[in-house]
């Protein structure tokens, strides 16, 4: 046996300088990226849930993303960190190349990837609701409607991801077709949103030549639908800035897939696409500091969980003395 694997282990083909450097990089990048995403996103779950100045749908899809990067970060770094340090050890030999690791970590990766992706769309309808519908917008985004469509994406993502074991042509298509429903949906939304604030931004531009400032000042103070749609400015601000986020992590992972298959996989496509997987992955380290960043009172609430996470690691102080 010591001889046998002696000689398999000669005659496999050495690792490119590409590929190694590509294989250690994003070993390191995922272990470190593993313990942001945790403490990040534990960090905002907690702070979310002490928000009351978000409506109750909106809290519950952003909570909904949150715990998706939490998952992230405590299955989908590991099992990518696994399947990287599995395809370093099984260079060359085609017959470990898609073993229980690698079914492991595409079923439950692209669970989790889905469930972000559903929810952003989510997340971007709703803000294109809240516009459209304004007043009769808390009586038809409910709680209870909101909750029901959480509960569909993660079975529908469930069922996409799970394909890769019983029926592989299925998980392909759905994976690209998702994604591409998916941005689809979310790009339209936002471009609906971005232009109806850009054309009352004009509209106030306008009528504010025709007044004086004290007029302005006036219904400014009396007149609260003007500090509904400041708020709803900034809260869709929010919504562009974490999909944007997740369009510069996703994009290049898609595209190289699409030119892998065309072109075939060398050392330096190869290479670059283990790279963007990790990126892919980092969109959960990335999206705490935005929510930290752009969601009203989330900053604050999370210094405070912070602060009481860290002090219970001090030492407690006994006034204990000694005869």
């Amino acid at each position: 046996m010591t001889e046998q694997s002696f000689l398999n282990s000669s005659t496999a083909p050495k690792l490119s300088h590409v590929l190694l450097v590509s294989y250690i990089g994003n070993s390191v990048l995922n272990v470190l990226l593993s313990f942001t995403a945790t403490f990040g996103n534990i960090v905002i779950a907690i702070s979310l849930r002490k928000n009351s100045s978000l409506h109750a749908p909106s809290k519950a899809l952003y909570l909904s993303l949150a715990l998706s990067d939490l998952g992230v970060g405590l299955i989908g770094h590991p099992l990518y960190l696994a399947y990287l340090l599995t395809e370093m050890n099984s260079h060359g030999d085609s017959s470990n190349s898609h073993g229980s690791i690698h079914a492991l970590h595409n079923v439950l990766s692209v669970f989790l990837c889905a469930v972000s992706l559903l929810t952003m769309t989510a997340i971007s309808v709703d803000r294109l609701l809240a516009l459209r519908l304004k007043f009769r917008y808390r009586e038809t985004v409910t709680f209870r409607r909101v909750s029901l469509t959480l509960i569909f994406s993660h079975i529908l993502s469930a069922v996409m991801s799970s394909a890769y074991v019983w029926y592989y042509p299925l998980y392909l298509g759905a994976n690209y077709g998702g994604i591409f429903l998916c941005a689809l949906v979310s790009s339209v939304c936002c471009i609906l949103v971005y232009s109806a604030i850009r054309k009352q931004s004009t509209r106030q531009v306008f009528h504010c030549t025709k007044r004086n400032l004290q007029s302005i000042e006036h219904q400014r103070s009396v007149d609260d639908s003007c500090f509904n749609m400041v708020t709803y400015r900034r809260s869709f601000y929010s919504t562009l800035y974490v999909y944007a986020s997740l369009s510069v992590c996703y994009l290049p992972y898609v595209c190289l897939k699409i030119v892998g298959q065309y072109t075939g996989w060398d050392d330096r496509v190869t290479a670059a696409f283990y790279w963007c997987g990790t990126l892919v992955l980092f969109n959960s380290s990335l999206n705490p500091l935005l929510y930290c960043w752009r969601i009203q009172g989330i900053k604050q609430a999370a210094k405070q969980t912070v602060k009481k996470m860290f002090s219970c690691f001090k030492p407690c102080e006994t006034g204990i003395a000694y005869a």
